[in-house]
């Protein structure tokens, strides 16, 4: 997952995820981790929330993973207010959940999530999510032209 992910120049890249349930993040907390990224578990919503609001002005997350379901708001409202928050920053969010009805999907997609990943979280999963949202941004950044 090198350099997929542009992190804040004046800050080390930051990883959040919101879940109760560490384990199914344990292989990508370690890759993460491995690639000097600092890494935040969050265990509830309305704590995932007022996280920004501890850190100093320069913490910019490089990348959110939100559980569906977790204690205190639920992951599609957590998703919400990080769009809400970070509006002009882009940050890519993955959500995951243990079990996935076609509606989840839709409103993911609807909440600009990159993807919808079933626990536990696979590392060639999220490896692809990721490179293909570094292709259309590169594509978007060279006017439509693929490079």
């Amino acid at each position: 997952m090198d350099n997929q992910l542009k992190s804040n120049a004046s800050a080390q890249p930051a990883i959040v995820f919101v879940t109760a349930d560490e384990v199914s993040c344990a292989d990508l907390i370690a890759e993460f981790t491995s690639k000097g990224y600092e890494i935040n578990v969050v265990k509830d919503g309305t704590k995932a929330i007022g996280l920004p609001a501890i850190k100093p002005k320069t913490w910019k997350p490089s990348i959110f993973f939100i559980d569906l379901v977790i204690p205190g708001e639920g992951g599609f409202f957590v998703t919400k207010l990080v769009r809400d928050r970070y509006p002009d920053k882009k940050i890519p969010i993955i959500l995951f959940a243990q079990h996935i009805a076609p509606e989840d999907k839709m409103e993911s997609a609807q909440l600009g999530a990159l993807g919808l990943l079933s626990k536990p979280l696979n590392v060639d999963a999220v490896r692809e999510i990721l490179d293909k949202e570094r292709a259309r941004r590169a594509k978007a950044e060279n006017g439509g032209v693929a490079v």
